[in-house]
């Protein structure tokens, strides 16, 4: 009898995807930031709404 033997394959991750990771994590390390780092959090939280706008987007455009 024959075994097929199926390796999973990579999904290669998308630039704006690792970025936001990476926002995230950031956010994440300032979370308890006096408030000179308010400043940073909302700098953050804005570029996040825009990179997670981009990624529907594209997956609006990857649906059609």
């Amino acid at each position: 009898m024959y075994k097929i033997d199926i390796e999973p394959i990579e999904n290669p991750r998308n630039p704006t995807t690792e970025t936001l990771d990476k926002m995230i994590e950031v956010m994440e390390s300032i979370e308890h930031i006096d408030d000179a780092g308010f400043v940073l959090r909302m700098k953050l939280l804005n570029n996040i709404e825009f990179l997670v706008d981009q990624l529907m987007e594209e997956y609006e455009q990857r649906q059609r």
